[in-house]
Parts: structure tokens; C-alpha cells; sequence
């Protein structure tokens, strides 16, 4: 089955431009206007999917539906990334987010904003959770993810991004 043809189709069809033979998840969005937003609220997993695939050069690419996580006053959320393959050659390959670094956020205090919980399910999950104590700037963070073939012993690093997190963001 060529489930990723489906994806894309629904993409597609959802407003958004995916490149299905190998080009990056993008939202089709104007320059002046704000990207694509996930709000996390009380008591919930903040769940955000990371999708990955390999460029015609055989490059590994990182991609998001949402450019900004925003964090509800007063929530104490897990922030959770996971890894989503989305492309045929997904079976000759493993995907991880890097062990030490797989995000991180620029300009954290974590005694006030983000507790490192850190990489986990084989390294296809990478987790923070908010402590919410103070409302922040909108931080950068960066995706550090990495791939490799099937029975090789060394890693490739894949494109990085660097979207957006923020304490006491809007409510829902």
C-alpha cells in the first residue's frame, strides 16, 4: 500500500503543499501572515509530530505542521515530538532524534520554564515539560534528528529547523 500517496493527498487537500517525491513539508502561507499554531492545555500530553523524509539527494529532511507551540497560562504540560516517516524508502532507514540534543530550546531556565525529560521509545520521542512559572518570549527551539540505513553503525544528521515555544500562550 502506498500509504504515503495518501498522506499527501490529504495534505493537498487540507490546504497544504507537500512535496511527495521528496521535497520538504510546507504550509502554503503567506509571508505576513503567522504560521500554523499548536496550543497545549491542562492535563494533556502536548503532542507534536515530527515528519521526516529523504530528499533527492538522499538527505534527510525535517519537517512541521506547526511553527509555534504555545503553552496555556498555567498549564504543566509534557511536550512531547514524535518521530513520523513518511516516505517509501522509510523501511531502509531508522530515524531518531539525537540522544543528547534532540530539541532543545534556546534561552531556557529550567528551574522556570522547561524540565529536560529528554529522548525516549527508542529515540523516536523527545520530551520537555513546561513548568509555566513565568511567561516567556517565544524561544527558539531546534530539532536535532538523525538517520541512518538499515544495519549501519553510523548516524547522519538531517536538516535542523528551528520553530517556536512560549509559556502562557493563548488560551485554546
Amino acid at each position: 500500500m502506498r500509504t504515503p500517496w495518501l498522506f499527501c493527498t490529504a495534505l493537498l487537500a487540507a490546504g497544504l503543499q507537500f512535496g511527495c517525491a521528496h521535497s520538504p513539508l510546507r504550509t502554503a502561507q503567506a509571508a505576513d501572515t503567522k504560521p500554523p499554531k499548536r496550543t497545549c492545555e491542562k492535563n494533556k500530553d502536548c503532542k507534536i509530530d515530527v515528519y521526516v523524509s529523504l530528499g533527492a539527494n538522499q538527505e534527510c529532511q525535517v519537517q512541521l505542521l506547526v511553527g509555534l507551540v504555545s503553552i496555556a497560562r498555567g498549564a504543566k504540560v509534557n511536550v512531547v515530538w514524535t518521530l513520523k516517516p513518511v516516505d517509501d524508502e522509510a523501511e531502509a532507514f531508522e530515524y531518531r532524534f539525537d540522544p543528547a540534543a534532540g530539541v532543545t530550546i534556546a534561552g531556557n531556565d529550567p528551574n522556570s520554564d522547561f524540565e529536560l525529560i529528554g529522548a525516549n521509545g527508542n529515540g523516536q520521542k523527545f520530551t520537555w515539560k513546561s513548568k509555566n512559572k513565568r511567561p516567556t518570549p517565544a524561544y527558539d527551539y531546534e530539532l536535532l534528528v538523525q538517520r541512518r540505513a538499515n544495519g549501519s553503525v553510523q548516524w547522519f544528521d538531517c536538516t535542523r529547523l528551528d520553530p517556536k515555544i512560549i509559556n502562557y500562550g493563548e488560551e485554546g
